[in-house]
């Protein structure tokens, strides 16, 4: 027994866009409070009938080895829906540019990959039908 609570959070689009923006904004927070205390986020969505493509490359000191840039994001806002997908979120920091990412693990790759948290979570978290689950001792 792990006697662990776990949440389950289903991101739902609220009625207006200053709702929304509020909304949005809770969850990430959420999400990085979570990440905080050391405890990954699993985040599920539909996606789009296309990979995206990023352009952060992944280098491995130990083991060289070609990086695919290709990824499932959530889908986009007014994108048909295709098949869903699920990412784990470990971590999140700010690096020189500004634009704050979300270190993901997908089980697509062995390397690591970042969703921009404007771009990659908070635009498409609605339109996605994005759910975060998270357990704590």
């Amino acid at each position: 027994d792990f006697d662990l609570d776990c949440k389950s959070v289903e991101m739902a689009k609220p009625p207006t866009k200053a709702l929304q923006d509020a909304k949005s904004a809770e969850y990430i927070a959420k999400i990085k409070s979570v990440l905080d205390q050391g405890t990954p986020v699993a985040v599920e969505y539909y996606i789009g009938p296309t990979m995206a493509t990023k352009p952060v490359r992944v280098v491995d000191v130990d083991r060289p080895t070609k990086s695919d840039a290709r990824l499932w994001l959530p889908r986009a806002p007014g994108e048909r829906a295709y098949s869903g997908h699920g990412v784990l979120l470990v971590g999140y920091f700010t690096p020189p540019n500004g634009r704050e990412q979300f270190l993901i693990l997908d089980s697509n790759w062995t390397e690591p990959r970042l969703f921009d948290v404007e771009d990659d979570i908070r635009r498409r978290m609605f339109s996605s039908g994005m759910i975060m689950h998270y357990c704590h001792p």
